[in-house]
């Protein structure tokens, strides 16, 4: 991955920036930031408002990302493949917006 930001194709509101500056050295992170949504798991009146750091590694076919502001250190492993051009990825989702897909096409921006 050679960096910078991709946006979800379906709705175009949610993004994935790779060019966020590693807090080590060692650590890979990515940027993730939603637009507010509605989130019937969490609220029925108050929409979720939901951006994040995820440190992630990829392994045969996978990004494995883990929520770097969680006291977790379980990484979540998601299906993840480049498009033949290598102008989109596919992700299998990763939040919990409704309205998009269950498998995420992300383009790069320009």
């Amino acid at each position: 991955m050679d960096g910078g930001k991709w946006i979800e194709k379906s709705q175009r509101l949610d993004t994935l920036d790779f060019n966020t500056q590693a807090f080590s050295s060692n650590e890979r992170v990515v940027q993730f930031k939603a637009r507010p949504y509605m989130d019937l798991t969490v609220s029925t009146v108050y929409p979720r408002i939901y951006s994040t750091i995820y440190s992630y590694y990829f392994e045969q076919g996978f990004i494995y990302m883990r929520n770097f502001l969680s006291s977790s250190t379980m990484f979540g492993k998601y299906d993840f493949t480049w498009s033949a051009d290598y102008k989109s990825f596919t992700i299998k989702k990763f939040y919990g917006r409704e309205s998009v897909p269950d498998r995420l096409v992300f383009e790069q921006l320009k």
